[in-house]
């Protein structure tokens, strides 16, 4: 009967055993797991510790570059109808000189052609 009882308790004893061998490298697990998982927290909270700030100077600096963005369109515009006034300005000049440039090139090259005759 004593042998049966030291039996049992042997068992026990060594069901235990591995129950709390099972329970300690859970424990080591768990550990890692909180260890890593802290590093990556504190890794995380170092990137975006900063960011609401970044943010709100981004949208800052977006909003003045469209205001930037729109004067420059309307600056645009008026070079645009400025030029265009240029060309037909330039266009109705050359219509007005062009006769009286044709009669110098025409003079010109009679003079050249004169004085060209007698050389």
């Amino acid at each position: 009967m004593v042998i049966v009882v030291v039996t049992l308790n042997c068992l026990i004893a060594l069901c235990c055993l591995y129950a709390a061998w099972r329970i300690w490298r859970l424990r080591r697990f768990l550990a890692k797991v909180t260890a890593t998982l802290t590093t990556a927290e504190r890794n995380t909270h170092a990137v975006l510790y900063g960011a609401p700030k970044g943010i709100g100077s981004g949208q800052t600096g977006i909003y003045q570059s469209r205001r930037s963005y729109q004067q420059l369109q309307l600056q645009l515009q008026q070079l645009q109808q400025i030029l265009g006034w240029v060309r037909v300005g330039a266009t109705d000049m050359a219509e007005a000189i062009a006769p009286f440039l044709n009669a110098a090139i025409a003079l010109s090259t009679a003079l050249s052609r004169g004085l060209g005759a007698r050389g």
